[in-house]
């Protein structure tokens, strides 16, 4: 199957898949999708994270107001408020149970992961950042809370002295094994909730004016869950040996999980 929607979170494939489960029914399905391991060895991975995306805008104003002639709140601060309170600031996720049902690596796993080639601090000078010591572990095993994009106001030549009327972010959270897109959804809208938000989930229900810098709208919401196999099974071992012999007997780098998102859920 060729799928041309992944990058909007595949839409159709689900229900595709389910309409035509007959013709599908497999032992085994191989996706050529992810990344090559920057050693250039063959790469497997045993499934992939799955993902979250979610859009949130806070008004407090019906337009853009200036900054010396109005006393009103400005929503980008009270979204920075917000956003603080879901992570720390390395993007370490701080949202109440969203770590609820995740499931450490087995022996197994830690094992592959120590044998997956990986100089840290090259990494870490190449990119200029930073890398966490247990950084295989985080991408594969834990989720994640990614600002994606933030907005308010005006910069550079645009820049003016003016309160921003409203303030946006994208956000996307990585999921791990045993994790539900939709679980991990509601806990973020509980938490924005607990932080004294009202919570608009639909784009076009018209905002009370009494709500104004008190509501959260949810603008966008969409993603899948993650989708994992084991790589140790009869099967898996000779898929693994058949990719090693058609790269002439190289090894196999292979993973648990990819860090990305793949739509396998379907």
């Amino acid at each position: 199957m060729f799928d041309g929607e992944e990058e909007i979170g595949s839409p159709f494939f689900g229900p595709f898949t389910e309409k035509h489960r007959d013709l599908l029914a497999a032992d085994l399905v191989l996706v050529t999708d992810g990344p090559k391991h920057d050693s250039g060895r063959p790469t497997v991975s045993g499934g992939a994270r799955g993902n979250v995306k979610i859009e949130l805008v806070l008004e407090t104003a019906r337009r853009d107001l200036h900054s010396g002639n109005f006393v009103v709140p400005n929503p980008a601060w009270k979204l920075n408020g917000l956003l603080g309170s879901m992570a720390t600031p390395d993007g370490v996720p701080m949202i109440e149970g969203l770590e609820a049902d995740v499931v450490m690596p087995t022996a197994a796993e830690r094992k592959l992961m120590a044998d997956i080639p990986l100089d840290l601090a090259a990494l870490g000078k190449e990119l200029g950042a930073t890398l966490p010591a247990d950084y295989l572990e985080r991408m594969m095993f834990h989720p994640t809370l990614n600002i994606r994009g933030l907005q308010s106001g005006f910069v550079g030549k645009e820049g003016n002295t003016i309160i921003p009327h409203r303030a946006t972010v994208a956000l996307d959270i990585r999921l791990v094994k045993n994790q539900r897109m939709e679980t991990v959804y509601r806990r973020v809208i509980e938490h924005i909730r607990a932080q004294g938000f009202h919570v608009i989930e639909s784009a076009t229900e018209p905002l009370p004016d009494d709500l104004r810098g008190k509501a959260i709208r949810v603008i966008e919401k969409g993603g899948y869950d993650p989708a994992k196999s084991p790589v140790d099974t009869p099967l898996a071992r000779f898929l693994i040996e058949a990719i090693e012999r058609a790269h002439g007997g190289e090894k196999a780098v292979v993973m648990p999980t990819l860090g990305g998102s793949v739509p396998l859920w379907a």
